[in-house]
């Protein structure tokens, strides 16, 4: 979990602090005409984004593994056992 705060620390860090490449579009519809749209999206962001995938994927298959293991633990043919060794 520490480390998933520190990662979105970092890319918050990373893609807040510079000026944004593209500038703000100007809409031409009329009934679109007060709003407009800023594209904060660089390559930086980008391999941010990408990075955080693959640290969450990383963390997702080692929760996999340990919830595996704890299955394998928590059965029930071993609570089973368990409980007529507590019973006896």
């Amino acid at each position: 979990m520490k480390e998933r705060k520190r990662r979105k620390l970092e890319i918050f860090a990373e893609t807040h602090t510079k000026e944004p490449d593209v500038s703000v579009s100007e809409q031409t519809d009329d009934k679109d005409k007060d709003m407009s749209c800023q594209t904060v999206i660089d390559g930086n962001y980008l391999r941010a984004m990408d990075s955080e995938i693959n640290a969450l994927r990383q963390e997702n298959e080692t929760l996999r593994k340990n919830c595996e293991k704890n299955d394998r633990m928590f059965s029930p043919k071993d609570l089973k056992t368990t409980m007529r060794k507590l019973r006896t």
